[in-house]
Order: structure tokens, then C-alpha cells, then sequence
């Protein structure tokens, strides 16, 4: 048994111990957690600023792809050019050329691969490539000698349709060159237009970031990313400390039914063991049906609370109660960042959701509670609660106060009782009260209006 004991002890320090680490952790996670919304008003504030660094870094980087493209293409014009400029200072000639051919006197007629040399040879051998000997045959000869006015040097047409085939080929040639020279030239000149227009872009950008104020908004993000990290090893931590408790709270329940087995064994105290497990199965029984409760009721609250808060701001909104009784706000894109007047709206909603829930729950339970007509009634004093609102968000607010319970006390001062709230409750109003402070340490309460 007292071993047993010792053990239990030893678990309830360890218990304490981890409950004290939740605690702690719990505290460290609602700090980061404000320096996260802080961080990220901070980086709502420079949206139009970050998209403007980015537009600017996306204008730097494309004139220098432009750059190094005029660059390649420059390159690429002189290498064009380099290859074929003997041909683009002969293309005047050409034509020239050309007419002097077509001006000449030669007939067109003319032997090809044959000159007047090679004829001369064949004479003088006395024989014809055909065989025939040329000795013998005058008129062979005479054929032959013939033949040498047709060609060169006696007859230059050969040469000259040689020239005008090698014309063709050279113009041909010639076109392609200025075709793709052309082509490169246009693609150059589109490029420095290109050029010309990102530069332009880009001093537009810069002159809106200097009217805006330049930032370094990464740091922010950087810090924003380094408090998610701390929250995400934060949430494990507590997580595992959950898990701690619950095996601390499984053993000492395993040991205390060692212990009263023990006892029970021993035949010490019987009459008191039974009665000890008759409260244990009550208050298990009772513990068993406050949670469900507990629960329901935190449905409820989550619920009334929600509906409450889409109301005052007028978008969806939903509360998210946790164990402890922290709670987190969600919008329609799960972010769950508030301003400061959305967290005021937010504590109306809260409180607001509490008294409808008990309500509910009295007006449902009243034989049980006993509870009376009045015992339903609710009445919340509230402070200038209108401080840190939005206008935006101030009538929509104002108008859902006076329906969160049945009397609102609201102390205000005259510059927060604008116009928009006074408009929004003029209905709802029965007494108006002005405090006059006379002297020091005394107020009087003096009543306005009928």
C-alpha cells in the first residue's frame, strides 16, 4: 500500500508538472499567435507595394533576357552578313552583267567541253576521236576545222552561257542572303522596341514604389513563416503534453484501483470501499453527462456566436471554440486574421452567444433549475465598446447589440457616439444619462431627454 502510494504521489507531481508545461505552452501560443496577426496586418498593408516589387523584378529580369537577346542577335546579323558580303557588293554588278550579254553578238551556238586547242591537237594527229582518219578524209577535216568557229577562243559563246548560269546561281543566292540578312534585321529592331517598352514599364514601377515608400517587405514574410514554424512546433509540443497527461491520469487510475483492490482484499474498511465505488460510479456517471453537456452547450456557443459575428460584419464568418475555452475566427477562406475592431465584434459575439446559450438552456431546464421568469433575463454593462470599431463596421455592429440581451447599460463618450450609433439605436434607446464630473473624485448622474 505504500508503495502504491508513493507511486501516486510521484504521478500527481509529474501531472502537475505537464499541466504546468500546457499552461506555459498555452501562454507562449496565444503570444505568438498575436504577433502573427500583427505581422500579417503589417503585410495586408504593403499588398499593393509587394505586387509592385514584384512587377519590377519581373521588368528587370525581362530587359535583361531582352539585353542578352540584341546581343545574340547582333552577333548573328554580322555573322550573316560576314558570310556573304562579296556577293551583296556584287549584286550591282550583276545586272550589268548581264545586259552586256545580252547586248553581246554571239549566236548561242557552241560546243561544250571542246576548244579550239583540242581541235588544233586532233588535226595534227590525223585522226578524229569517231576513228576516221583525217589524211585520208578531206571533207573530215574540213568539218573539223570548221568546228573551230564555234569554239573558244575563236567563239566565247560557251564561256558566256557558262557566265550566265553562274549569274543565276549568284542571284538566286543573293536573294536568300537578303531575305534572311532582312529577317535578322527585323527581329533586331523588334527586340530593342521590346527593350525600349520594359524599360518604360519599369520606370513606371519604380516612380509608384517611390510615391508609396519603398520596403523590404521579405523581412516581413520571412518573420511571418518564422512564427508559423514556432506556432506548428508549439502545437506539437502541446499535443505531446496532452498526450503525457492523459497517460499520467491512466496510471494513477490504474494504481488507485490497485490500491482499493488492495484494500478491499485486506478486509479493512469494506463498508467504506463499497461506498467509495459507489461515488466513483456517480461521479463518473456525472462527469460523463457534464461533458456531453459541456459540449452541446459549446456547439451551441459556437453556433450563436458565428452567426452573431457574419452579422455584425456582415460577411461568413465562424468561430472555432477550443478545449480551454480559447477560440480562433475562420473566413471564408479559412484565414484567420482580425482587425482590431473584427476582434471587439468578435468578444460581442462571444458574450452575446453566451447569455442567448443560457437562456436556451434555463428556458429548457427550468422545472430542474428552478429557475424563475427573471432568473432568464440578462443585463450587460459595456464600456466604450465602439473605440477601435471600422466605420464600416460600426452600424452593422451598433444595430445587433440591442438583440444580444434584454438591457445594454453603454457608457460612451460623444465623440464615439457619432451620427452612424446614434442612428443605429435611436429606437432602441429608453433613458439617456450624462455623467458631469463637478469636482474631483465626484460625479453626478444627471437624466437627458423625457
Amino acid at each position: 500500500i505504500d508503495d502504491i502510494k508513493e507511486e501516486l504521489n510521484r504521478l500527481d507531481n509529474l501531472l502537475k508538472e505537464e499541466t504546468e508545461k500546457k499552461n506555459r505552452i498555452e501562454e507562449e501560443l496565444q503570444e505568438l499567435e498575436k504577433k502573427e496577426s500583427k505581422i500579417d496586418e503589417i503585410i495586408k498593408s504593403f499588398k499593393g507595394l509587394t505586387e509592385l516589387q514584384t512587377k519590377r523584378g519581373e521588368y528587370q529580369k525581362q530587359i535583361q533576357e531582352t539585353e542578352d537577346e540584341i546581343k545574340d542577335k547582333k552577333q548573328n546579323i554580322f555573322m550573316v552578313f560576314s558570310s556573304a558580303s562579296v556577293n551583296y557588293f556584287v549584286q550591282p554588278m550583276l545586272k550589268e552583267l548581264r545586259d552586256c550579254i545580252k547586248n553581246s553578238d554571239f549566236d548561242g551556238r557552241t560546243i561544250e567541253n571542246i576548244t579550239g586547242p583540242i581541235l588544233d591537237d586532233i588535226i595534227k594527229s590525223g585522226k578524229c576521236i569517231c576513228g576516221c582518219d583525217l589524211t585520208k578524209d578531206q571533207q573530215a577535216l574540213e568539218n573539223i576545222k570548221e568546228l573551230k568557229h564555234y569554239v573558244y577562243p575563236e567563239n566565247y559563246s560557251a564561256t558566256l552561257k557558262a557566265l550566265e548560269a553562274r549569274i543565276d546561281s549568284t542571284e538566286e543566292y543573293n536573294d536568300q542572303f537578303y531575305d534572311n540578312f532582312n529577317k535578322q534585321y527585323k527581329d533586331y529592331y523588334l527586340a530593342i522596341n521590346r527593350l525600349d517598352n520594359f524599360k518604360n514599364r519599369l520606370e513606371e514601377v519604380n516612380k509608384e514604389i517611390n510615391d508609396i515608400g519603398d520596403q523590404d517587405v521579405s523581412k516581413y514574410n520571412d518573420e511571418y513563416k518564422s512564427i508559423r514554424n514556432q506556432m506548428n512546433a508549439k502545437n506539437q509540443d502541446l499535443g505531446a503534453c496532452n498526450v503525457n497527461i492523459e497517460s499520467i491520469k491512466s496510471e494513477q487510475h490504474k494504481r488507485e484501483s490497485d490500491l482499493s483492490k488492495i484494500t478491499a482484499n485486506s478486509g479493512i474498511n469494506k463498508v467504506t470501499h463499497f461506498k467509495m465505488d459507489i461515488c466513483q460510479d456517480l461521479m463518473e456517471n456525472i462527469t460523463e453527462r457534464l461533458d456531453k453537456k459541456e459540449e452541446e452547450a459549446k456547439e451551441e456557443l459556437q453556433i450563436t456566436a458565428s452567426k452573431l459575428l457574419s452579422q455584425m460584419l456582415n460577411s461568413d464568418k465562424t468561430i472555432q471554440i477550443e478545449k480551454n475555452y480559447n477560440f480562433k475566427v475562420f473566413d471564408e477562406y479559412n484565414n484567420v486574421v482580425l482587425s482590431e475592431g473584427e476582434k471587439i465584434a468578435t468578444s460581442f459575439a462571444f458574450v452575446g452567444a453566451i447569455i442567448s446559450v443560457a437562456k436556451e438552456m434555463l428556458e429548457k431546464n427550468d422545472e430542474e433549475f428552478g429557475a424563475s421568469e427573471e432568473d432568464t433575463k440578462f443585463t450587460m454593462v459595456m464600456d466604450a465598446p465602439f473605440a477601435k470599431l471600422d466605420l464600416s463596421n460600426r452600424a452593422s455592429v451598433t444595430e445587433t447589440i440591442p438583440s444580444i440581451t434584454d438591457q445594454i447599460i453603454l457608457l460612451t463618450t460623444d465623440s464615439q457616439y457619432d451620427d452612424v450609433v446614434e442612428g443605429a439605436l435611436k429606437d432602441r434607446v429608453k433613458n439617456k444619462y450624462e455623467l458631469i464630473k463637478t469636482k474631483a473624485g465626484i460625479t453626478e448622474i444627471e437624466k437627458k431627454g423625457d
